[in-house]
């Protein structure tokens, strides 16, 4: 015959894991840092090079450092909501095109120059709404020196969140008056 015994010890233990469990899926509904993505903050930037990036802001968190984006500023709603960065060295002297028209909700997008954190202020650029088929969809160029690091922080428009695909493309500027080595 097996006797059962109740230990208080785990009991306690169960029910501060199941309180746990509990917040943790509260704050991830509410977007908070549960289960926030590694890129959530500045510091943990993924490097993301020319072509399609798949990201999620579901989870991120939104950066507390009182910057608003007068460029990005649409019905009162200056910020950039859970935010994630990225970044991205330069392939070109030219123009860095961040492409955000494939993402899953209305998204905002700013781009600095090198990559510090905190991002330097201001940014070189933000989009807000950018020229995609889809409205809401952020779509920013920005001048960009081959073998320079830029930091890019996407999220969204107030307090919106999602996934989508982020497209970098540096296009080439020749000078005027360049020509060919002959």
């Amino acid at each position: 015959m097996v006797h059962a015994r109740f230990d208080r010890r785990w009991a306690c233990l169960s029910l501060a894991l199941l309180a746990s469990v509990l917040t943790h899926s509260a704050q991830a509904q509410d977007g908070g840092s549960a289960g926030a993505p590694p890129n959530d903050e500045c510091r943990f930037g993924l490097v993301a090079f020319n072509g399609n990036t798949n990201f999620s802001t579901d989870g991120a968190t939104d950066t507390v450092d009182g910057e608003e984006f007068p460029e990005c500023d649409e019905s009162a709603y200056a910020d950039i909501y859970h935010d994630v960065y990225y970044r991205y060295t330069a392939t070109c002297s030219g123009e860095l095109k961040v492409d955000l028209c494939n993402g899953g909700f209305d998204t905002k997008v700013a781009v600095y120059d090198g990559c510090v954190c905190p991002a330097p202020s201001p940014p070189l650029g933000c989009n807000d709404d950018g020229a995609c088929a889809i409205t809401g969809r952020s779509q920013l160029t920005v001048p960009a020196v081959q073998g320079s690091c830029y930091t890019i922080r996407l999220g969204g428009y107030n307090g919106a969140f999602g996934s989508g695909v982020m497209n970098l493309s540096c296009n080439a500027i020749i000078p005027m008056g360049a020509c060919c080595n002959t």
